[in-house]
């Protein structure tokens, strides 16, 4: 069998993975049993070794005809996502961790299906799963904090935004992130700070257009947050956040004309003064397409980062311990 070997840089980091403190005075039994009771997914007992403040798993792995197997069933889960088929691609994922379980972007395609099949209990598993095998993943990070912020985390959405930020603070969808988190909170001034960033970066970031306009509203401007919605702005250009720009619409009313988006008739709309549009344009607005919805954050990385550990380090206290 080989041998899966996770190495976590420091017990800082899983502290903030996790949102709770691992003391480095605490015994080695109560660090290891805390650690390795979150990698039962890996289907056989986790050895966590630590010196110093580094923590090292180790976890026999897969053999190599279950491994090529593995490999296998993410290619043709591969071929089933371009297909639109996401329930299959569930089933052949789990099939290929089930085998291989440090398999990294078998699980972040396992994600993806997961948001396609609008499961997102399952897609908060599998993110949490893939955070534990790499905590530096930038883009798991920040779909997780999306997903908690749908169920009002506020605290854990701004740790893991701001991780991600450590990570690369040019990263429009955790300053994205960490503003919903803020917003929530009652922070409103520094949410407009975090949205107005990550705009900067990348205008077309609708969430964060959506966010500011919200912020704005809570502050009674209503004016500038309308002035963020107007058509052809959000509403028109991305059709799929149709309801979300009209719940604010509805809320901000300005006297004035009547204030709809195309396409939705018989709704109590926003007033405010609109100017007939001069020059139609030639063609509608592009479309965006499935594999650019929300939970698209970035491009992925295939490989499973082991974060190596520079230096020599002497260690204030060393120890193995075998967890099952």
């Amino acid at each position: 069998m080989n041998e899966i070997i996770i190495l976590l840089e420091t017990l800082e980091t899983l502290s903030a993975l996790e949102g709770h403190p691992l003391a480095r005075d605490a015994s080695l039994e109560t660090v290891c049993a805390d650690i390795a009771s979150r990698y039962d997914f890996l289907h056989s007992a986790a050895e966590v070794q630590l010196m110093d403040s580094m923590v090292r798993i180790r976890s026999s792995g897969p053999s190599e005809e279950d491994q090529a197997e593995a490999g296998r069933l993410f290619e043709r889960a591969g071929r089933r996502a371009r297909d639109g088929e996401y329930v299959r691609v569930v089933a052949l994922c789990r099939q290929a961790l089930s085998l291989q379980p440090a398999l990294h972007q078998a699980r972040r395609e396992l994600v993806r299906a997961y948001f396609e099949t609008d499961d997102r209990a399952n897609a908060q598993a599998a993110l949490w799963q893939a955070l534990r095998l790499n905590p530096r993943d930038a883009w798991s990070l920040v779909a997780l904090a999306g997903l908690l912020v749908e169920g009002g985390e506020a605290d854990k959405v701004e740790r893991l935004a701001r991780m991600a930020l450590e990570l690369g603070p040019a990263n429009a969808q955790a300053l994205e992130a960490l503003g919903q988190a803020q917003l929530r909170a009652g922070h409103e001034q520094e949410a407009l700070g975090a949205f107005g960033r990550a705009l900067w970066l990348k205008p077309q970031l609708v969430e964060a257009r959506l966010g500011s306009a919200r912020a704005l509203l809570r502050q009674n401007k209503a004016e500038e947050s309308l002035a963020l919605l107007a058509p052809p702005g959000v509403g028109h250009e991305f059709p799929h956040h149709r309801p979300a720009v009209q719940d604010l619409l509805d809320v901000a009313v300005l006297p004035g004309p009547a204030l709809f988006l195309p396409g939705t008739p018989d709704r109590h709309l926003a007033q405010m003064p609109v100017e007939e549009p001069r020059d139609p344009p030639l063609a509608p607005a592009p479309q965006r397409q499935p594999e650019d919805q929300p939970h698209d954050l970035g491009p992925l990385r295939d490989d499973l980062v082991l974060l190596a550990v520079s230096g020599n380090p002497q260690p204030a206290r060393a120890g193995t311990l075998r967890c099952h």
